[in-house]
């Protein structure tokens, strides 16, 4: 978690679920597709069961379809760009270090984090996010 830290990768307080409804599912679409698009990039390096992985980027891209909207019809705002730049930063970290297995252990903390957020933040929620 230290090396993630030093990378400038978002802390907890960066973090934070939006709570209007909208904003809420653009965000889970940006960041599910974004998940979807790291996993997708090399992951050759890794020594991941190759089954476990085609069926975590099978989830990611059912929960990014869930949560599609038509971004032309909403504006970002502010929570979805900082949102977008966690994982552009995540993708960073990763590119920087090609993608390699000690590269995966620096973001998986984090992401692992930000999925426990989003399970968190939609279960706590007194109005579930519609999918």
């Amino acid at each position: 978690m230290r090396d993630a830290e030093n990378m400038k990768i978002p802390g907890k307080t960066d973090l934070e679920f939006p709570k209007e409804m909208k904003t809420a599912r653009l965000v889970l679409e940006v960041s599910f597709r974004s998940a979807l698009e790291l996993f997708e990039k090399n992951t050759t390096s890794t020594s991941w069961d190759a089954r476990e992985l085609q069926h975590l980027k099978h989830l990611l891209g059912q929960q990014s379809d869930c949560y599609k909207q038509d971004i032309m019809v909403i504006s970002p705002g502010q929570d979805v760009i900082r949102w977008s730049r966690v994982w552009t930063r995540l993708g960073d970290v990763l590119s920087e270090k090609n993608f390699s297995s000690c590269a995966w252990e620096t973001v998986r903390p984090v992401v692992l984090r930000i999925m426990r957020i989003f399970s968190r933040s939609i279960s706590n929620s007194s109005k579930r996010i519609p999918r």
